[in-house]
């Protein structure tokens, strides 16, 4: 028979007959440190069965967990003979593991086929890695369901990537006074939630790059560029400063305070300070430095915070993009911090930067991303090689993790369930990498994870993810959709390289539109009861599709302004009119079930300012 598992175990043998749990009968157990973390694994099928200590006389139990020695600290061995169910486990993680997967289990079927299954992880640390910073912060109860989903496919690490102050530091009231932000005490239920249920809650805020809303409240020298600055390899102008100043001695105590905010409602022993894209190295106070000395001030201001966190009796967690581009630094990094290789396309996380890491003998996790942001919907394709390889080169050269990561670049447009296909197949990989490569996602996703019983569920949101592929000119961690978008209605270019015209017809933009629109209505059609909000989910995926549309339209837009034809523009323009409304309306009604309202607004400004563009330029065409 077919046993589709998510993560599929180490090795399982399936032999004859099968197994009826008796609903009424008890779990024994032979430890009482395990009666809180089995309590929570049975909610899923088994809520009333009772855990004893130990064997009844007058009766056998239905289920019999007992140690054995020797196996891995997170791994397991599952029994189901026709007449009992035994697991054996050598420390607690390891049978709330097993419970996991005979929840998985009798979801497939509560007449359970006999079998014997041995499992353990690949990796030591399996993380998740939340953006609440890009105007989009979970609900309390949001985060909660999320954590229940990742512990159900056996990750064991958070981190809710904090910038700008989606958190009420009490050292700086004036950074969040008056905006919905995560709460102290919201933090420490998180923290205790995710330790029942063997996850270690991570704090993670940025301390050097990306820090352009505090810097818009500081004084100016504490800014590397205080007017702003352009990068070039992005082609773009930041009117804001983004990077603290790494010679003001202002800069680190600063970073101090605030982590001190924040690291008192963790009990984690590490703490990721973040430290990536620190966009302004070579410009302002750093101007005229060379590669080597630009190295050097990087570095220094990471050691600032490595002593930082020794001090607080923390291992640091640090991105590893700009330390990647200097090689000759890598040797001197401490040995008993971890260094984070991250990379989003198809082809990253690198061989070569992982070998650096691994030849230096730095601590390091690979890094890939659900593949969903600046995309609405999804970005399919992208996320199943980007996952793949990193976690293939990461295992070759001995990461000691893998930590997947989701963020909210340009206001954190896509919906939750975008997500979802990212962690269920990241999960499956970094538990057991060989079995788990070439495993039904579709299958796992719907059943496990959307609650379906088929695979038809899961096969949609793959599906409404994969419209990039119809793009004929690749970006890289974005798509040429979401560019057009974010450009002016009158940019004619999308790159200094290269013009829209050059990458699309109107024949294709209206079959990405027509592509899409198909697989929202597939979607619309399948039940999806199991997921809490199943009709805003439904919802978020139709206004991602409009989302999507509206990129062709600004299109077609372009593509009429470059043939000079007039009644084209026109009737392009008035197609965004009526549509843009529509979009507006779909993300004010469903961001707030699952999400705080602060940071909407901020959100939207970008579908208003293209609505007050779109009349503009209807205005103007009507006199021609």
């Amino acid at each position: 028979m077919s046993i589709v598992l998510s993560p599929m175990p180490k090795k399982m043998t399936v032999t004859q007959g099968t197994h009826t749990l008796d609903r009424r009968g008890y779990v024994s157990v032979d430890d009482r440190a395990l009666l809180a973390p089995l309590r929570i694994a049975r909610q899923t099928h088994f809520p009333d069965m009772e855990i004893a200590v130990g064997a009844y006389s007058h009766r056998a139990p239905a289920i019999v967990v007992n140690k054995l020695d020797g196996l891995h600290p997170e791994g397991y061995r599952l029994s189901v003979t026709p007449t009992e169910i035994v697991i054996r486990y050598t420390k607690a993680a390891g049978a709330f593991y097993a419970f996991m997967t005979l929840n998985q289990l009798y979801t497939l079927s509560p007449e359970l086929p006999c079998l014997e299954i041995e499992d353990e992880p690949d990796f030591p640390l399996r993380g998740y890695m939340w953006d609440v910073a890009r105007n989009k912060i979970p609900k309390l109860e949001t985060i909660l369901d999320m954590i229940d989903r990742i512990a159900a496919l056996k990750f064991n690490h958070l981190e809710l990537y904090m910038e700008g102050a989606p958190f009420a530091y009490p050292s700086f009231p004036e950074m969040w006074e008056g905006a919905d932000v995560l709460t102290g005490d919201e933090l420490m239920t998180i923290d205790a939630y995710c330790k029942e249920r063997f996850i270690d809650f991570v704090p993670n805020h940025n301390t050097f790059g990306h820090m352009t809303e505090w810097l818009k409240k500081l004084p100016r020298e504490m800014a590397i560029c205080p007017d702003g600055f352009y990068y070039e390899p992005w082609g773009a102008h930041f009117p804001h400063p983004t990077s603290l100043n790494p010679y003001d001695e202002r800069s680190i105590d600063l970073v101090r305070r605030m982590s001190d905010d924040l690291l008192a409602c963790y009990s984690s022993d590490m703490f990721n300070v973040c430290c990536d894209e620190v966009l302004e190295l070579g410009c302002g106070v750093t101007a005229g430095q060379s590669h080597e000395e630009l190295g050097k001030t990087y570095y220094g201001f990471l050691m600032k915070l490595y002593e930082y966190c020794r001090e607080r009796g923390k291992t640091m967690l640090y991105w590893g993009d700009i330390i990647g581009h200097h090689p000759e630094l890598i040797p001197q990094l401490p040995k008993d911090a971890i260094a984070l290789n991250w990379g989003y396309e198809a082809t990253e996380v690198s061989e070569e930067s992982c070998v650096a890491f691994e030849a230096a003998q730095v601590p390091y996790c690979v890094c890939p991303g659900t593949g969903s942001w600046k995309t609405f919907t999804g970005k399919t394709g992208q996320m199943l090689g980007n996952i793949r390889t990193s976690v293939e080169n990461g295992r070759r050269h001995n990461a000691m993790g893998v930590l997947l990561t989701d963020w909210g670049d340009n206001g954190h447009l896509q919906g939750w369930a975008t997500a979802l296909p990212g962690l269920t197949y990241a999960s499956a990989l970094s538990w057991g990498y060989e079995n788990n490569r070439d495993m039904d996602l579709a299958a796992a996703l719907s059943i496990h994870v959307l609650g379906n019983t088929d695979s038809q569920a899961g096969q949609c949101l793959l599906d409404i993810g994969n419209w990039h592929t119809m793009e004929t000119v690749p970006l890289v961690n974005q798509t040429v959709t979401e560019r057009i978008m974010t450009n002016d209605l009158d940019a004619l270019e999308l790159w200094p390289s290269f013009g829209v015209w050059e990458c699309f017809t109107h024949e294709q933009l209206d079959a990405i539109v027509a592509y899409v629109e198909d697989c929202a209505k597939r979607l619309s059609t399948l039940d999806l009861s199991a997921i809490p909000h199943a009709d805003t989910v439904l919802k978020e995926y139709q206004t991602g599709a409009m989302a999507v549309k509206l990129g062709q339209l600004c299109g077609h837009y372009k593509l009429y302004l470059h043939e000079e034809n007039t009644a084209g523009q026109k009737r392009v323009l008035e197609e965004m009119r009526q549509l843009i409304p529509q979009i507006i309306v779909g993300y004010r009604t469903t961001w707030i079930v699952k999400n705080r309202y602060s940071g909407l607004d901020t959100s939207l400004e970008y579908f208003l300012n293209k609505q007050a563009s779109v009349c503009e330029y209807l205005d103007k065409l009507g006199d021609t």
